[in-house]
C-alpha cells in the first residue's frame, strides 16, 4: 500500500493538485484529500508558493481522527 500512496502522491499532488484533491469540511476545512483505495491522504497547498504539505496518509477509519 506504501508504494500506492508514493505514486498517487507523485503522480497527482504534482501534476494538480487542486484538481484531484477533494476539499474537506468542518475542523479539516483548508485541507483537502486523495483517496486511494480505502485509504486517504490528506493535504494542503500554499498556492502564493507553489507548495504541497502532506498532512498525513493512513485508512479512512482512522485517518479523520488522526488528522486533527
Amino acid at each position: 500500500m506504501r508504494s500506492r500512496i508514493t505514486k498517487a502522491i507523485n503522480e497527482r499532488l504534482t501534476t494538480d493538485p487542486i484538481k484531484f484533491g477533494k476539499p474537506l469540511r468542518g475542523r479539516l476545512k483548508g485541507y483537502r484529500r486523495i483517496r486511494v483505495s480505502d485509504y486517504r491522504i490528506i493535504y494542503t497547498v500554499n498556492i502564493a508558493k507553489h507548495k504541497v504539505f502532506v498532512a498525513t496518509a493512513g485508512h479512512r477509519d482512522t485517518i479523520y481522527e488522526k488528522a486533527t
